[in-house]
């Protein structure tokens, strides 16, 4: 005896497998947004995010660092080698152009003074000047 739907045909379910599979694999039923879901955008007297994001890119944050900071440590931290730790500054630079990083980061680098041994990434923007965040 063939087991199947007492309520649909083979053709129809089928069909139904079909559609209801991307929701069963965790993919999205539709490419296309909800209109309910889709994000407004700012009013006419709001600033949009962008704007937002670079009336404070200077101001210091919350914990004592602006975005800017925040994403020039970042870059750094993404073109030095945590096995390179510890390191001194020549062999700091050789890391960030084996990853490729870019001139501004190499530069910066190049900056930290040559008689020192970094530990850390920390180690590293502390030589810089860079300010340090304020735990509560």
């Amino acid at each position: 005896m063939e087991r199947g739907s007492a309520k649909h045909g083979p053709r129809l379910d089928e069909q139904l497998h079909k559609e209801t599979l991307p929701l069963e694999q965790g993919a999205p039923a539709s490419p296309r947004i909800d209109e309910h879901r889709a994000i407004e955008d700012a009013s006419e007297d709001e600033p949009s995010v962008a704007q937002r994001i670079d009336l404070q890119s200077d101001q210091p944050l919350g914990h004592g660092l602006s975005f800017d900071e925040i994403e020039q440590r970042s870059r750094i931290a993404r073109f030095v080698q945590p096995s390179r730790f510890p390191s001194d500054r020549d062999a700091l630079v050789a890391s960030a152009h084996e990853l490729h990083a870019p001139t501004d980061v190499i530069a910066a680098l190049q900056a930290l003074p040559g008689d020192k041994t970094y530990e850390n990434v920390q180690a590293i923007w502390d030589a810089l000047g860079g300010h340090v965040e304020h735990h509560r």
